[in-house]
């Protein structure tokens, strides 16, 4: 399986057990190398198969974080 996945991460759940939820719920074997903080919430990228590929740049790129 091949493709990208947007995740809508809520406050109080850490990045890494947001995708431990959906690499189990569609048994996928890897995911990013990066997190943000369970402090933050928005949408979290999450890549699969050949989509991985697109990763570097993306893992490179200013994050930025806003109060609401």
């Amino acid at each position: 399986m091949d493709g990208a996945l947007l995740l809508d991460k809520p406050l109080g759940v850490s990045s890494n057990a947001a995708l431990q939820k959906v690499k189990k719920s569609l048994e996928l074997k890897s995911g990013p190398r990066r997190y943000a903080r369970s402090a933050a919430s928005g949408l979290l990228l999450v890549l699969f198969g050949e989509a991985t590929k697109f990763a570097g740049p993306l893992l490179d790129a200013d994050k930025e974080y806003l109060r609401p």
